[in-house]
């Protein structure tokens, strides 16, 4: 009797101990999925501010590099995202995998070992770093136009005084 008492205490033992890691498991779930939300929803909100504010410039300078730079934002921003659901999408399904399993019956799912693999890594890395080589472009491009711009009013007002005393010469020796 005294046996069987002590089985049953340890399977009892045992359900509670699986049932405070499932409900772990699952506040973890919930606690990073409200994360991840926070996360994306500063995001959006930095994002619309940078848009208030560009909004609010005059054109010129200032305003071009601003919405560059928020045009960048959300390209690094979405390739984030993207990345992030694909591995959120992995989680859920290796979760239904493993639910669907009557072997883990009495298992915890751990997302935590749910990851890309290495050439879904290495594809997000080079993505990432495409965009940022892109985007350095797009700033040495923008700078190289503006410089060429004032390259040519200097050389604008170069011909013009030039010019100018020319004139002024010619003025002076014919007496006038």
């Amino acid at each position: 009797a005294e046996a069987a008492a002590a089985k049953r205490a340890a399977a009892e033992a045992q359900r509670k101990a699986e049932q405070e890691a499932k409900f772990t498991n699952k506040t973890n779930e919930i606690d990073e999925k409200q994360t991840a939300e926070k996360i994306r929803s500063q995001e959006d909100s930095d994002i619309k501010v940078l848009e208030d504010r560009i909004s609010s410039l005059k054109d010129g300078s200032d305003k071009t590099i601003l919405q560059m730079k928020l045009n960048h934002q959300k390209e690094i921003i979405e390739l984030k995202r993207e990345k992030e659901d694909k591995l959120k999408n992995r989680v859920d399904e290796e979760k239904q995998k493993f639910e669907a399993n009557p072997d883990n019956k009495a298992k915890v799912f751990d997302s935590s070992t749910v990851k890309l693999t290495a050439d879904e890594e290495k594809e997000y890395s080079d993505r990432l770093s495409a965009t940022l080589e892109k985007q350095g472009k797009d700033y040495s491009d923008y700078y190289e136009k503006v410089l060429n711009k004032h390259k040519t009013y200097a050389q604008a007002r170069k011909k013009i005084l030039e010019d100018s005393e020319s004139d002024r010469k010619a003025l002076k020796a014919s007496g006038a």
